[in-house]
């Protein structure tokens, strides 16, 4: 049997415990180190770079900050600071609604105003008294050919005249009476009288009437005249049935013919006014 020393006893007494690697052991951190804040982790893995600096940011928000009353003009938080919304004061033009009468009477204003100033008002009144003549002139003629031996080849030729002549006469003295009245009733409207306001209605109801009766009468009169001119004869005796008074066709042949100028003339001004308004727009 091999004794020791007592003197040697420590060395062979085992100082340290031993330490089993295949498990777990139990970490005790040390005061020092309990003191200081712990990161939190997220997970089992070990957290990253940003997911540490996220942690660092979560864990700097939770501590006390030192409220400033006087913000620096540096800071971002003054330069995103919300400013308070602005309220202007919005006053919207109300429009009262306008009665049936008033957006009647609002074009035909504007257009006695443009005529007027486009046109004197002389010119327009010699232009009717001169339709006022000429419807006259033509009512005469064929009222006093009205007989069918005075034309033969086409008896509806002093017809026309005569109907194209009352229409004439018609037209010319509405038009003086409709431009003289409606001074008065300009006058009237700037006095707060609006008892003229359904004539303008009445003015053009009756201006319609009368042109639709033009046109349908030129209409016929076209046939009646122009049909009738390649037989029609100036003597009497010899071709009797081909006979009608140069008088009476070459008055009812001008005035068809200047009806027609006048309504190419009415329609091309309605074409150019329409593609200039088109343009505009």
């Amino acid at each position: 049997m091999h004794r020791t020393s007592p003197s040697n006893e420590h060395l062979l007494k085992q100082s340290t415990p031993p330490i089993n690697y295949l498990t777990p052991q139990q970490y005790t951190p040390s005061p020092l180190q309990q003191q200081q804040p712990q990161i939190p982790q997220r997970g089992i893995m070990r957290p990253t770079s940003r997911q540490e600096a996220y942690a660092t940011n979560e864990f700097s928000r939770e501590l006390p900050r030192p409220q400033s009353t006087i913000p620096s003009m540096h800071s971002p938080r003054a330069q995103f600071q919300q400013m308070p919304p602005t309220f202007y004061p919005y006053s919207p033009q109300i429009s009262l609604p306008k009665t049936a009468s008033s957006r009647i009477e609002a074009p035909i204003i504007d257009r006695r105003s443009i005529i007027r100033r486009k046109v004197p008002g002389p010119l327009l009144l010699g232009l009717s008294a001169l339709q006022i003549i000429i419807g006259i002139v033509t009512l005469l003629i064929g009222a006093f050919n009205a007989s069918t031996y005075k034309c033969m080849i086409e008896p509806n030729i002093p017809v026309y005249l005569i109907i194209s002549g009352i229409l004439l006469i018609a037209s010319g003295v509405a038009r003086i009476f409709f431009w003289l009245s409606s001074d008065s009733l300009t006058t009237g409207r700037r006095r707060g009288n609006n008892s003229g306001d359904g004539s303008h209605v009445c003015e053009y109801l009756i201006e319609g009437s009368i042109l639709f009766c033009i046109v349908v009468i030129v209409i016929l009169g076209c046939f009646w005249v122009y049909g009738a001119s390649r037989y029609m004869q100036n003597q009497r005796y010899m071709f009797e049935w081909h006979y009608c008074n140069p008088t009476v066709y070459w008055t009812a042949w001008w005035s068809v013919t200047l009806h027609l100028a006048f309504f190419a003339l009415l329609f091309l001004a309605v074409v150019i006014l329409l593609v200039y308004g088109a343009l505009l727009g």
